[in-house]
């Protein structure tokens, strides 16, 4: 049991890495959407933290997988490329999402529906044509459950007063949104391989 504890605690560890730039990028932009920033200065700086991300991904999977029974594929330009893409499309799709609601006065219902077909939505895009269905169906189910908490923390996160506050809140979104995504994406891998 230590030795799988272990292992989880690696997968989480490189996981929170991978995720911290995107969110990072977009409550930062999102903060300072509502301070008056244009919001094309706020979609270039999430732009720029899904090709962030997309690379840290990339470069770092290997490492994350070592305690699992999973095969990483080789990093490569097109793959950091495509994820950079599909990371992007779903942040032009939640500063597009964040500036149609941005008047209403209860939008948390609507902020895990638009959070949960997003993050499906990305989950099938990045998995559908290299995993098996039952890899793709676990990743889809993690980043939808991941998802749609995330929009309406991220809202939430956006509105923080101070630096201090907004990084605490990034970095706990963070760390919520991975552990979701380990436990759904590599929690029964490292079962395997711990036995």
């Amino acid at each position: 049991m230590i030795d799988w504890i272990l292992k989880f605690s690696w997968v989480l560890l490189i996981e929170y890495i991978q995720n911290l730039p995107i969110i990072l990028g977009i409550v930062f932009s999102l903060a300072k959407l509502k301070q008056g920033w244009a919001w094309w200065k706020s979609l270039l700086m999430m732009i720029g933290s899904s090709f962030l991300c997309a690379f840290i991904i990339s470069a770092t999977e290997p490492l994350k997988i070592i305690p699992t029974t999973l095969e990483a594929r080789p990093f490569d330009a097109p793959t950091v490329g495509s994820s950079g893409i599909i990371f992007s499309i779903a942040c032009a799709l939640l500063l597009a999402y964040i500036l149609f609601t941005g008047k209403l006065k209860k939008p948390y219902l609507a902020d895990w529906i638009f959070g949960a077909l997003v993050g499906g939505g990305i989950a099938l895009s990045e998995a559908l044509n290299h995993f098996p269905l039952l890899l793709v169906a676990l990743h889809a189910a993690g980043f939808m459950l991941a998802s749609g908490c995330l929009v309406t923390l991220i809202r939430y996160a956006a509105d923080s007063a101070t630096p201090k506050a907004l990084l605490t809140k990034v970095g706990l979104i963070t760390l919520l949104m991975t552990v979701l995504i380990a436990i759904f994406d590599y929690a029964p891998f490292i079962s395997q391989a711990a036995s």
